[in-house]
């Protein structure tokens, strides 16, 4: 029972485990268009707009000027933002040429595809001085969140490490990997001594 006057938790929202449809929108003059789509798909399409049919992206095969009130387009507005008023070749120009927001799982997904990327860069291509041997994954998680460098999900991972690399330098010992350099692997270290 919620509090007088509060919102009951499970009103709030949507619940846990259910992804909320993306809104594509596209913008010509003061016409817009805007079309619902299943959560996640717009990327996945306009990656692959060959491999996947438009209309499997699709939450709903209506066009509306305004979702939030619920104004469907008309067929003046169609042709005034698309060109034409076939369904073949509206609903692909507004998934390629439309705008949406990222929810907010698949930009946490983004941020830990770019650290992985950045760590793994940092373990192939730095050595340990010292030791003449990669660091960990496990280290260079741990110094990557001692750091709390901020990921931007929206920017290429090789940029975030051009940025991020000065610091990392600062905070751990590296030293480039050349490609003539043999690295040292944990037998040919222990057969030394």
């Amino acid at each position: 029972m919620p509090k007088r006057g509060g919102i009951a938790k499970e009103s709030r929202g949507a619940s846990k485990g259910v992804s909320q449809p993306t809104l594509v929108k596209l913008k010509r003059g003061k016409t817009s268009l805007e079309i619902l789509c299943k959560a996640g798909t717009v990327e996945a399409y306009r990656k692959d707009p060959d491999g996947t049919k438009w209309s499997s992206v699709l939450e709903t095969d209506v066009i509306f000027t305004d979702y939030r009130k619920s104004k469907v387009a008309r067929d003046g507005d169609l042709e005034a933002v698309c060109g034409s008023t076939d369904a073949g070749v509206v609903f692909p120009y507004i998934l390629q040429k439309g705008t949406f927001a990222y929810s907010t799982e698949e930009l946490a997904a983004k941020r830990e595809q770019r650290k992985r990327w950045i760590i793994h860069h940092l373990h192939s291509a730095y050595l340990n001085p010292k030791t003449n041997l990669p660091y960990s994954t496990l280290m260079l998680e741990s110094v990557f969140d001692k750091l709390r460098l901020t990921i931007d999900p929206l920017v290429p991972a090789h940029v975030l490490f051009d940025k991020f690399e000065r610091k990392f330098l600062d905070a751990l010992p590296l030293k480039p990997l050349d490609r003539d350099t043999k690295v040292n692997s944990r037998k040919d270290s222990k057969r030394k001594r």
